[in-house]
């Protein structure tokens, strides 16, 4: 999940801090007019928006999220870059699971076809796995 930011009503944006695996989250309001009317009053500037900070727990688990919808799999790479584990040491016994159950692809830490089907129920184990175990508490809390 790499940093991108949105333009316009409705818009949203994400901009991560790899160091800190932190993030903040904008999202402008879905006012289509008021934006409008916002630029023609000030000629520019930022439009209104939320601003959400994102914790390490968060983006974890966005980062999971986002990743396992792509035919690749999350970014390994960038994954134990920002967060200092690979996703194996967050989530083993689930991929373990899903992996012996003939649902991730072979050699990688990627769905298959036929678990790209079953995603919300992976994600269900990623999320409770991460919550339940020692480990993964203990990796959300590193810095």
């Amino acid at each position: 999940m790499e940093n991108w930011l949105g333009a316009g009503p409705s818009a949203s944006g994400t901009l991560i801090c790899d160091k800190t695996g932190t993030g903040t989250r904008v999202t402008y309001h879905a006012d289509v007019e008021g934006y409008i009317r916002f630029y023609e009053t000030t000629g520019g500037g930022e439009a209104p928006c939320i601003r959400e900070e994102l914790d390490r727990r968060t983006l974890i688990k966005e980062h999971l999220l986002m990743g396992f919808r792509y035919i690749e799999g999350p970014d390994e790479k960038l994954f134990k870059k920002r967060f200092g584990y690979g996703i194996d040491g967050f989530i083993p016994q689930t991929l373990g699971k899903w992996r012996s159950k003939g649902l991730l692809e072979n050699k990688k830490t990627a769905l298959n076809r036929e678990g790209r089907m079953l995603l919300n129920s992976f994600l269900v184990d990623c999320f409770r796995e991460l919550e339940e175990s020692r480990e993964g508490l203990a990796l959300y809390s590193l810095t």
